[in-house]
This record gives C-alpha cells, structure tokens and sequence, in this order.
C-alpha cells in the first residue's frame, strides 16, 4: 500500500458509509468504502470488513491475499480461520486448503474442535465435486458448439476453438481431424486445428477440404504456419519495403497474416512470386490502384486469389 494522506475521522467515516451499504446490500459501494478504510488504516476491523465484502461480491482470490496480509489475527480465532479457509476453498486453491485443514485436524485438542475441521474438510470435498461436475457440463456443452462449428461465423468459429483448449487432448484430436473435411468450416478455423494438431505432436496423414477441393496432409512433414518460408519471406519483404512506415506496415501485416492464414497449408499453390504478392497489398492500401492489366498467366492467378480473398473477410 502506498502512503495516504489521513485527515481526522476520515478512516471512521469511510466505514461509517461501508456499514451503511452493506445494511442494503449496496456490494460495490460499501467494497469502496472499506478498500479506501484500509488504505489509510491497515487494522483487523477494516481487513475483516473489507474481506467479507470482497467474498460476497465472488472475489475470492483478493480476499485470500487480503486476510494473508493480516494473518495473525485470523489465527487467533477458529471462527476466522475457517472464514478464510473457506475462501481459499471458494478461490478453488483445493490443494491448500486440503493442507491447511489436516494440519487443523492434527493440532486440536479437542475432539470437538477436531470434528469441526473434519466437517469442513467434507465440505472441501464436496465442492472439489461439485467442481468437477459444472466443469463436466461446461465441457459438453463446449464440445457440442465444437461438433456444429459449421452454424457459427468465421469470427465466432476461432472464439469457440480457443475456448475449447481445456478439453481432453483425445476429445480435441477427434474434433479437430472432423472439422478439416467440414465444407462449411472457415479455412482459417482448419488452419487452427491444423496447427493445433500439429502442437499436439500428430505425425498421420490428414484429409482436409481446402477451397472446395480434397487434399491430404502429412503432418508429420508440415512447417508450422511461422516457419513456412513464403511466410518468412513475405515478414521480411513487408519490413524492407514499409520500414519507414510502422503503421502502414502494421495494418497491411494484419490483413496478409489472415490471408496466409485462409490459404495455409498449400500457401505454395497460390504465391509463386512473394514480390508481386505483396505488392498488391501496397498497390491497393496504399497507393489505392486495382491494377488488373497483367499478362502474365501466373500474375493473373494470384491477383485473382487475392481478390477473392479480400472479398471474404
């Protein structure tokens, strides 16, 4: 905490109106009250009060931190340290508050005291399952949005694939080679899989429908997408012909990432020249031509990939 300036009754005032909004539930208020009581007075009344707004507003990790800053008058009585047991608890740190009950358990005196902690390490228990349960609901309903990918937007359709990261590896892999041969799924989405996969260690031989034909994949010969040299290439023309113009750079370095994204694993099939590639961007972003008269066969194929794929965004 930094130094605060204290005016007289300040501190008293700041849990004068804390107490208040507690009294109509007014959460927000009374955890401003009580935070700015304890920047001027780190005493145990205003540890205690702002702690248990801090629980009941679902901050638990704070109010962790917040009693461990004052611990020893939370030691000092059970009906506390069980208070702060239980956000621990809360805050999902299982493990430590598993510790910290046994170690309970083995230094009371008293039978009844020792049944006491044994009923909270029950509860323990009990939301250590409970935990378990919401996140096996939570997983289905992520892997039943991963299964129908294909109702989504391409924006929506990369949200759910990263949220989908704390599925099981088995469930994900399944998915993921699914997904490949989906027409309907975005090719940056494939792209991600693709890559996911490829994170995940996969060495098979992959089917994947790219712009509506059937390729197969070796992934155990696929450069990720940042080693791909026409990648590599492309990052090093953008910075020596736009090194004097950061923003410029910035924005026509965002939207070729997305392109080779959409064409990536086969990027070789669309770009044969990484110069004229990228001058298309800067003919059209920055010096506002669409320049079309080219005569050349394998010109006009790349300037009508990059047509269309400035047309999907």
């Amino acid at each position: 905490m930094g130094d605060c300036i204290e005016f007289p009754n300040q501190y008293n005032t700041h849990i004068k109106n804390g107490l208040a909004a507690v009294q109509t539930e007014r959460w927000h208020e009374a955890e401003k009250s009580f935070r700015a009581a304890y920047q001027l007075r780190q005493t145990a009344e205003s540890n205690y009060l702002y702690f248990t707004v801090l629980t009941e507003l679902g901050r638990f990790d704070e109010a962790v931190r917040l009693c461990e800053e004052l611990m020893t008058y939370y030691l000092e009585d059970d009906l506390l340290y069980a208070m702060y047991i239980e956000a621990v608890i809360s805050s999902g740190q299982f493990l430590k508050a598993e510790s910290l009950i046994l170690d309970k358990i083995k230094n009371a005196k008293r039978q009844e005291t020792r049944a006491k902690w044994k009923r909270q390490l029950d509860h323990l228990d009990q939301s250590r399952q409970e935990v378990v349960l919401e996140k096996e609901k939570q997983d289905k309903i992520l892997e039943k949005k991963l299964y129908s990918l294909s109702e989504y937007t391409p924006l929506e359709q990369l949200e759910i694939l990263k949220d989908v990261k704390g599925l099981s590896q088995k469930t994900l892999k399944k998915a993921y080679y699914s997904l490949l041969t989906n027409p309907f799924v975005s090719q940056t989405a494939k792209t991600y899989c693709l890559l996911a996969l490829l994170e995940q260690g996969e060495t098979a031989t992959a089917d994947l429908i790219w712009f509506g034909e059937d390729k197969k994949i070796d992934l155990n010969q696929l450069e990720v997408f940042e080693k791909h040299p026409i990648v590599q290439e492309l990052q090093g023309l953008l910075e020596e012909n736009l090194y004097k113009d950061p923003l410029e750079m910035k924005m026509i370095q965002q939207e070729l990432n997305f392109h080779l994204m959409q064409i990536y694993p086969f990027i070789e099939e669309v770009i044969q020249d990484s110069h004229f590639w990228l001058h298309l961007y800067i003919d059209r972003y920055i010096h506002y031509s669409k320049e079309s008269d080219y005569e050349n066969e394998e010109e006009i194929r790349m300037y009508e990939w990059f047509e269309s794929l400035t047309q999907n965004i």
